[in-house]
């Protein structure tokens, strides 16, 4: 059930996209998003605290990652759990092909 509340708020990875031409995209481990789950929960404000997790470890790190490299396109922000630390890293991904 925790599980499908970040399904729900998973649909962050369009919120980093200004478009399609920089192709980039969020990946999470299944133990981050145990992490992110247990951590999130709250049976009062149950998804909005979620969110407010979320955005907390996750997209916080990816919004001053860009904003320091406002041109970087094809790149996956890849989420693990090192040591019991959740860890950002970055790797290139294939170039989005216009079919124009």
């Amino acid at each position: 059930m925790k599980k499908n509340g970040l399904k729900t708020t998973g649909s962050f990875d369009k919120e980093i996209r200004s478009s399609t031409e920089r192709n980039l995209k969020i990946e999470l481990e299944d133990d981050v998003v145990d992490f992110l789950s247990e951590v999130g929960y709250n049976e009062k404000y149950w998804a909005r605290n979620l969110q407010r997790v979320v955005e907390e470890y996750c997209l916080n790190k990816i919004y001053s990652f860009l904003a320091n490299n406002i041109h970087i396109k094809d790149k996956a922000f890849h989420f693990q759990m090192v040591n019991n630390t959740l860890t950002l890293g970055i790797h290139d991904i294939t170039p989005i092909v216009s079919s124009n």
